[in-house]
C-alpha cells in the first residue's frame, strides 16, 4: 500500500486499538475495493441502520471523500463530475415490495444480486449479527455468481462468517455497539481506497 494509505491504518490503529486484529483483513478489503473499475462494480445491503451503512458506503465510494478525484474530462456536460468506484446500494421501492410480495422477505437482497451482479464484482454485506437472512442469502449467491463478499458482523461473525472472503468481525456483539465500529472501519476502508486510486 501507498505511504498515505499506510498513515490511514496507523491513526486507525491509534483510535481504534480493540480492532488491531482486523488489520490484515481490512488491508485486503481495501485492495479489493479499490481494484473496481467498470463494468465491475460494488453492491451493498444491510437491514435497519446497516441499510444506512450501505447507502453511506456507496456515497462515500461514488464521488469525493477525502481526496478530489477530479473527472478526467476537459469539456462540458463532465468536467463538473468526478471519478467514482462503481457501488450500488441494494434495497426497496418497486423491485423490494414486488421480492416482498411476490417471493418473501428473505430473498429481497439475493433476488438483486441475481440480477446485478457478476464475476468480478464486490458485495459489502452488513449484519451486526452476521444471521441476517436475507443478507446471508444475498452472499451465497454472490459467491454462487463468483463475486467477492466483504461482510461487516459483530464478534461472533455468525453465519456470514462461513460464506465472506472478507471477514470484518468487530469486537462488540450488542447492535449498536457493532454499528459505532462498523462506522469508522467502512471510512477507513473508502479513505484507504480513494489513496490506492488518486492519492
Amino acid at each position: 500500500m501507498k505511504e498515505s494509505t499506510e498513515r490511514l491504518f496507523q491513526e486507525y490503529a491509534r483510535r481504534f486499538p480493540q480492532c488491531a486484529p482486523l488489520a490484515e483483513r481490512a488491508r485486503q478489503a481495501a485492495q479489493r475495493i479499490a481494484a473496481v473499475r467498470l463494468p465491475n462494480k460494488i453492491l451493498t445491503c444491510g437491514n435497519g441502520g446497516s441499510c444506512s451503512d450501505a447507502e453511506h458506503i456507496v456515497g462515500e465510494l461514488m464521488k469525493t471523500f477525502r481526496i478530489r478525484r477530479g473527472s478526467g474530462a476537459q469539456k462540458p456536460p463532465f468536467a463538473e463530475l468526478e471519478e467514482a468506484i462503481p457501488a450500488i446500494a441494494l434495497g426497496g421501492g418497486a423491485i423490494g415490495t414486488a421480492v416482498l410480495n411476490d417471493i418473501g422477505a428473505p430473498w429481497l437482497y439475493a433476488q438483486q444480486v441475481y440480477g446485478l451482479g457478476q464475476e468480478g464484482d464486490v458485495l459489502i454485506a452488513l449484519s451486526t449479527s452476521g444471521n441476517s437472512e436475507n443478507v446471508v442469502r444475498a452472499a451465497q449467491t454472490a459467491k454462487a455468481k463468483g463475486m467477492c463478499v466483504i461482510a461487516f458482523t459483530g464478534s461472533g461473525g455468525g453465519a456470514l462468517a462461513g460464506v465472506a472472503d472478507i471477514l470484518l468481525n468487530v469486537p462488540a456483539a450488542e447492535t449498536y455497539a457493532v454499528q459505532e465500529l462498523h462506522l469508522p472501519l467502512y471510512h477507513l476502508l473508502c479513505a484507504a481506497a480513494e489513496s490506492e486510486r488518486w492519492g
